[in-house]
């Protein structure tokens, strides 16, 4: 079993909630059969943590979003400074990734990809969703849209950046419940090079991953698991019991990240089918389910990462966390 990093947050809409901020445990790690909260990073984030992401070679230098995903610091595990970067318009932010030297940001209240430069600890590149289609000619039309939902900046198996997105035609549709819940059901995703889109038919989206020469990602909405080929075709389904969002995995092992269910969705979603926060653990082989570990202290889970014992070690003996001074 690996050591597996777990952020989470109060959920976002206010109607949602259950807990007080002092009762959330943003940044938590399953170590075995123990979960260990880490306290340095207890009150950090207005409602939690999002997203973190670092250099394999460069460890040491953490670069972390808090939830609501609106701003994004660098963090010095080996100094134990936290430091604010002045990248503005930022608005929440899902995933983050390192390809080579550079952070690649899932700007989803923007719909837009940020590229982030280490080096010179600046903004290279800023690109609208709607941009990345029309410029390469999709044929798809776009009109007055009102989102894609871009939550995720990913690499194929080529080295290609695509994106995940919740509606491929930059639309968002609605359907009449009490609380009016959105309707989603165009989720898929586009080649950030070509403009090339595929629409997989998901409902909300989250986390694609890369095991063995297929893509894993969450079809959320519908509490499944996909799995396609790398042509994009569907192979495989896994029952989640849950909104899937947040991922890992080892040679052995998939982690997958389940929210609790809502409060907006209790009256609609029968009980049975109401999920508790956990990690439902796959044979990553036989993409069987082995095991669920419970989550408490969050209301949702945002992402899950595989930690070496330096993280490790590191974060859960640090107890309070220094500011740089501007």
């Amino acid at each position: 079993m690996s050591k597996i990093m777990i952020l989470g947050s109060l959920n976002h809409k206010k109607e949602d909630r259950f807990l007080e901020r002092d009762q959330v445990h943003p940044m938590q790690i399953l170590n075995g059969n123990q979960i260990f909260n880490v306290d340095c990073f207890q009150c950090f984030g207005e409602l939690g943590i999002s997203s973190i992401a670092w250099r394999e070679d460069r460890p040491e230098d953490i670069y972390i979003s808090p939830a609501p995903g609106n701003s994004l610091w660098k963090y010095d595990i080996a100094r134990n400074i936290l430091d604010k970067l002045d990248v503005d318009n930022l608005k929440d932010i899902h995933e983050m990734h390192f390809e080579a030297d550079k952070l690649w940001i899932s700007n989803t209240g923007y719909d837009e990809i940020i590229v982030f430069c280490v080096e010179k600890q600046e903004v290279e590149k800023r690109v609208k969703i709607s941009e990345v289609i029309k410029d390469n000619n999709s044929g798809i039309y776009i009109g007055n849209t009102d989102r894609f939902h871009c939550n995720q900046i990913f690499f194929d198996y080529n080295g290609k950046p695509w994106c995940l997105v919740h509606h491929v035609y930059g639309k968002q549709l609605f359907y009449l419940v009490k609380s009016g819940i959105k309707k989603q059901g165009d989720g898929g995703v586009i080649d950030i090079q070509k403009g090339q889109v595929i629409n997989l038919n998901l409902k909300a989206p989250h986390s694609v991953r890369k095991v063995n020469d297929h893509y894993w990602v969450f079809d959320s909405c519908n509490a499944f698991i996909n799995v396609y080929d790398l042509r994009w075709n569907l192979v495989n389904k896994m029952q989640t019991s849950g909104f899937g969002r947040g991922a890992c995995c080892n040679d052995v092992y998939f982690y997958a990240g389940i929210s609790a269910t809502r409060k907006r969705y209790l009256s609609v979603i029968p009980k049975s089918n109401q999920s508790p926060n956990m990690i439902r653990i796959f044979d990553v082989n036989s993409r069987r389910l082995l095991e669920q570990v419970l989550i408490s202290n969050i209301e949702q889970i945002n992402n899950l990462y595989k930690i070496d014992d330096y993280i490790f070690n590191r974060l859960t003996r640090i107890r309070n966390i220094s500011y740089k001074t501007q």
